[in-house]
């Protein structure tokens, strides 16, 4: 019954008119299936892409980061191991000069500004008064050195 409907509704409408269907038919369908398909895989291989490319990046950056901090890290291990500056944070000195003379005789601080251009400034902390003003030097006050000590 149901194909007979289907039938007398074929055979009532024009040539013309069929043919128009069967042709939006066998375009649309294809058409529709094989860009629906490249439409998909594009996505696919764009979101592939750029999900490497992030994880390139993030390996770029890591190095990057990894590099600044150990050239950092290697040079305040020299300095903090560097006998000649231990001896001059350590020294009470007498007099205002001495302190100023031996920290002009002192050259580790400049070689490593000069060899290594990512460091722009030193800055070394100290209790020793005498060396307070001096340029790279900061002195560290009586209650810092409390609050330190209760930690």
């Amino acid at each position: 019954m149901k194909q007979r409907r289907f039938q007398n509704l074929i055979t009532k409408i024009k040539v013309q008119k069929q043919l128009y269907i069967i042709y939006f038919i066998a375009m649309f369908i294809p058409f529709a299936s094989i860009g629906g398909y490249l439409v998909f895989n594009t996505r696919s291989l764009l979101f592939e892409h750029y999900e490497e490319q992030a994880y390139s990046d993030n390996l770029r950056v890591k190095s990057l980061l990894l590099d600044l901090t150990l050239n950092i890290y290697n040079k305040s291990n020299s300095l903090s191991s560097d006998k000649e500056l231990i001896r001059i944070l350590s020294t009470e000195y007498n007099s205002a000069d001495k302190p100023y003379n031996a920290l002009n005789d002192y050259k580790g601080i400049q070689t490593i500004l000069t060899q290594d251009a990512s460091i722009q400034q030193i800055s070394i902390y100290t209790w020793n008064t005498a060396l307070g003003k001096a340029v790279i030097f900061i002195r560290l006050q009586m209650k810092s050195k409390k609050n330190i000590g209760s930690r």
